[in-house]
């Protein structure tokens, strides 16, 4: 990307104020943010809120470090748009995952409805080591939608 494109994204949405790891993803090929994980989660969160995406998949991809916020975050705004075929991406190369991976896949293939989608819902159910009251939720709307109801 080159630094104009990169400053007519960051003004394209005048609600959206980006941080420094702008001015870092602008400037190397990889790098660790400096501001520490936790930072660096909110920031790739808050691109994904304004509509970018895709900057936020490429500063995701440069990262030294990411821990299962980070991957989360990633795919959680994959599945709100509904590009589950990304988000299942991630998913499959996440190494750790956590309950809230898991209910955003299961709750994201819910929602995108089609026998395809609802299939891939309930075989993640089966394959999740550990099940809490909002996978056996969603489970149970599926079902619903099954039912016709």
């Amino acid at each position: 990307m080159s630094l104009s494109r990169g400053v007519l994204l960051i003004f394209r949405n005048a609600a959206y104020r980006p941080s420094c790891l702008w001015a870092n993803y602008l400037s190397s090929s990889s790098f660790s943010s400096s501001f520490g994980i936790r930072a660096t989660n909110k920031e790739l969160n808050q691109m994904i809120r304004s509509g970018y995406i895709g900057e936020a998949r490429e500063i995701f991809e440069k990262l030294e470090s990411r821990n299962t916020v980070t991957w989360s975050t990633m795919i959680s705004g994959y599945v709100k748009r509904r590009e589950m075929t990304q988000a299942r991406k991630l998913f499959d190369e996440m190494t750790e995952r956590d309950v809230v991976t898991w209910n955003a896949m299961i709750s994201g293939y819910v929602s995108c409805g089609g026998v395809r989608f609802l299939e891939e819902a309930r075989k993640l159910f089966d394959e999740m080591p550990l099940r809490d009251f909002f996978a056996w939720n969603t489970m149970i709307s599926l079902d619903m939608r099954r039912m016709g109801g």
